[in-house]
């Protein structure tokens, strides 16, 4: 997975253009990482050239376009910026960069581009299973399975508030609700805390009827 990045357009005569990126955040929360990215100018034979009809495309945004002829030397920086891009529901990402010019003339001569795949950001966990069972007339049995490791796990009785259950890493557990009144009928749901990322899932509701 890249943290960073770079291509070069072809070469006309000893002249290209390079884009180049790094990631300097990532937000959780929003699903979304922030990189900043330059456009350069370079010439290996150290002379410079002029430069028409700069455009640049990063993750399907133009972020960058100018129809100015501008006078580029070794090292140039045409244009530089930042760009927040939004990752897929699961966290996983690709993007790409495109780049276009004309060196030397205002007609494009002067192309290239880049993909490149983002370290993915952590989602919310899936709850795999969840089922009450080992009733009594006062207790009864909750039990899940989570697709990630969940450092916290409550529970909420007939849309009440949330109770605390369990803490620690853990990827399937139980626990006995306790204190509940005989031949009763409740509805149960649970909620964890994927540990990596802090989100929380909601199961839907299950019911159970305390022995009489």
């Amino acid at each position: 997975m890249a943290t960073s990045g770079s291509f070069n357009t072809n070469t006309i005569g000893d002249f290209y253009l390079k884009f180049s990126w790094r990631r300097t955040s990532t937000s959780t929360s929003n699903n979304t990482s922030t990189i900043s990215w330059e456009l350069t100018a370079h010439n290996a034979a150290g002379l410079y050239r002029t430069v028409y009809n700069r455009s640049l495309t990063v993750d399907g945004a133009n972020v960058h376009s100018s129809s100015s002829q501008t006078t580029a030397y070794e090292g140039t920086v045409l244009a530089s910026g930042t760009r927040t891009i939004t990752h897929n529901n699961d966290g996983t990402k690709s993007f790409s960069a495109n780049v276009s010019a004309g060196i030397g003339q205002t007609s494009t001569n002067c192309t290239g581009n880049g993909t490149w795949t983002l370290d993915a950001i952590p989602r919310h966990a899936t709850i795999n299973s969840f089922t009450l069972d080992n009733r009594t007339i006062n207790t009864f049995r909750i039990n899940y399975t989570m697709s990630n490791t969940c450092d916290r796990v409550e529970y909420r009785i007939d849309g009440g508030a949330w109770t605390l259950a369990q803490t620690g890493d853990r990827t399937s557990g139980n626990f006995t609700v306790t204190g509940r009144n005989r031949n009763t009928e409740y509805r149960v749901n649970i909620r964890v805390r994927r540990k990596d990322s802090q989100l929380w899932t909601e199961s839907g509701n299950q019911s159970i009827t305390t022995s009489s």
